[in-house]
């Protein structure tokens, strides 16, 4: 079968960026390419109408597992360490003033785990009795059951502190596990962040991680996407965007943490945002 033409990829270009906010930059062009030929091909089908395909019935299986090979799924623990320190010392002054309630943060785009289960475990060193909650999505089902299971090369453990490794337990054979209790405090859930319907739990957040994800998006869908995160978020709540995705814009309703080494916003006490 001949690969897509130019005008063929396009399309199926087009149709990613309507379904999941993607836009094929030409960086990541050679890549989209390949898988799509690689599937198409599988299917025998070389069609020049993507929408028609893609909603085709019976091919449900197919367009998630093209999604799952598409888009990148593994991230590390702590990646991005200064966002951890942030998260620790706005986590630590909020105890401070002596809030009992449950915490709830939320990992948008969590890919295989590592990010949510960051969070838990720093939440778990400052936050009063434990009382708190982590949802974690993902679009690809593949990166939530990852996820889900927990179980990494214990190699991904380089670079953490001692403390934090008794997050896990050893399952030999170069494999390690987050230990149950920490995983029962992450609830990971299906979500596309460009869904008209937001799941009503992604509501009432104290706390959001958007990482190393907005930069997929094109600036219009990012910055509506944005403001839709601080929507989600309870007044005093911190939005914690990857470092270098969102410089120098205002978001409605948030104020920007004065901070070099962090991209993080804190929502104001006086914010009237419609969720």
């Amino acid at each position: 079968m001949e690969p897509l033409s130019d005008s063929a990829f396009s399309r199926w270009a087009a149709l990613l960026e309507s379904r999941i906010g993607v836009r094929v930059t030409p960086a990541w062009e050679g890549h989209a390419r390949r898988i799509l030929n690689a599937h198409l091909h599988d299917l025998k089908i070389n069609d020049k109408h993507p929408a028609l395909l893609a909603s085709r019935k019976g091919l449900a299986g197919w367009w998630r597992e093209l999604l799952d090979q598409l888009l990148i799924k593994e991230t590390t623990f702590f990646r991005h360490r200064a966002s951890f320190d942030y998260l620790r010392c706005y986590l630590a002054d909020k105890a401070s003033t002596g809030e009992k309630r449950t915490l709830r943060l939320w990992s948008a785009g969590c890919a295989s785990g590592e990010e949510a289960y960051s969070m838990a475990m720093t939440a778990q060193q400052v936050w009063p009795n434990e009382q708190f909650q982590v949802l974690a999505t993902d679009i690809s089902e593949a990166a939530l059951n990852q996820a889900r299971a927990a179980t990494y090369k214990a190699s991904r453990l380089a670079g953490l502190m001692p403390p934090e490794h008794t997050g896990f337990l050893s399952l030999g054979e170069g494999r390690v596990q987050v230990e149950a209790s920490l995983r029962s405090y992450v609830h990971f859930v299906h979500h596309n962040l460009v869904d008209r319907r937001w799941p009503r739990e992604t509501q009432g957040m104290d706390v959001i991680f958007c990482q190393h994800l907005l930069g997929y998006f094109g600036p219009e869908r990012r910055d509506a996407v944005v403001a839709r995160l601080a929507r989600c978020l309870k007044p005093n709540g911190c939005l914690v965007l990857g470092p270098g995705e969102y410089l120098y814009r205002h978001i409605p309703g948030m104020q920007r943490e004065k901070r070099s080494d962090v991209l993080a916003f804190v929502r104001s006490t006086d914010s009237r945002l419609e969720c």
